[in-house]
């Protein structure tokens, strides 16, 4: 009877031991080993997962959803090795001869500027708002497309490239009514 409690015990212990360990374990992104596009429709949160081709690290907030809010928020898992972050936009109806980075401060610049990584050799997830509460009413009437570059640090030979994008129908409101040409 002892030696049935003695098994039974240490297999309790086993799967106790098992389950903690399972349940302390997170994934992580694995670094890109070849370069790979994932293109989706705009989201109103960013999806974090470990499979690179279910993330959706890129959101447009309220915007995504029909209303005039745009809110850029880029959001990943933790990655298994060190990588690069490039953040971009490119809106045609503002300035259709550039595309722009996004710094590590946030702010931007054309890439012509140079490549900068908005984050560098990092591991860890991110989670930021790189613009925030923007109406789309002061945009331009067009399409916005937004990008994230994910590379091995120091290397933009494999990569993981996610666009999204995000149509303004209507323009700023600025009071100015256009002159109508006369009826012939």
């Amino acid at each position: 009877m002892n030696s049935l409690k003695s098994d039974v015990s240490a297999v309790i212990t086993f799967f106790l031991s098992f389950i903690a360990l399972v349940g302390t374990a997170t994934a992580v992104m694995p670094v890109p080993k070849d370069t790979k596009f994932y293109d989706y429709p705009p989201k109103i949160q960013p999806s974090v997962n470990s499979d690179p081709s279910l993330a959706r690290p890129i959101a447009l907030g309220a915007a995504a959803g029909g209303t005039d809010t745009l809110t850029l928020t880029i959001k990943t898992d933790s990655f298994s090795a060190p990588v690069d972050i490039y953040a971009g936009l490119y809106a045609p109806a503002i300035d259709s001869k550039n595309i722009y980075l996004f710094k590590s401060d946030n702010s931007i610049a054309p890439l012509s500027a140079g490549l900068a990584p908005w984050a560098s050799g990092v591991t860890d997830a991110q989670d930021d708002t790189l613009l925030g509460a923007v109406s789309t009413q002061s945009l331009p009437v067009g399409s916005y497309y937004f990008c994230l570059l994910i590379t091995p640090a120091g290397s933009t030979v494999s990569s993981y490239f996610y666009t999204s994008a995000l149509t303004t129908a209507q323009g700023p409101s600025c009071g100015i009514t256009m002159p109508q040409e006369a009826a012939a």
